[in-house]
């Protein structure tokens, strides 16, 4: 699914805060805030998101099993972005293939 959210509040470095357009398929609202963590120790970030499912509960408990729930994605989003900017990349547990195109272990 997809929709068209408007940017209401955007302030550099500090908050960026979204809401859905009126013919959202899925009507929702949020923030994503930025602030310096305790003991200069990087940013913490907090995410808000606000969503009503289609189907009510019953929407939201199938979304979360098929993997689709918003929460849950954004999670795992920020869980990427933390291995991106700490290890440059996301971690995974595939094989590479090593030269000569055998697979390392």
């Amino acid at each position: 699914m997809s929709w068209e959210a408007e940017i209401f509040l955007d302030r550099r470095n500090e908050v960026i805060a979204w809401r859905s357009e009126p013919d959202a398929q899925i009507v929702n609202a949020g923030s994503v805030r930025f602030r310096d963590a305790p003991g200069e120790r990087g940013t913490e970030i907090r995410v808000v998101l606000e969503y009503m499912p289609p189907a009510g509960m019953l929407g939201r408990a199938a979304a979360r099993l098929l993997g689709e729930e918003p929460g849950q994605q954004v999670m795992d989003d920020l869980r990427r972005l933390k291995m991106v900017i700490e290890a440059g990349e996301v971690a995974t547990n595939a094989m590479r293939p090593a030269q000569g195109g055998k697979e390392q272990s």
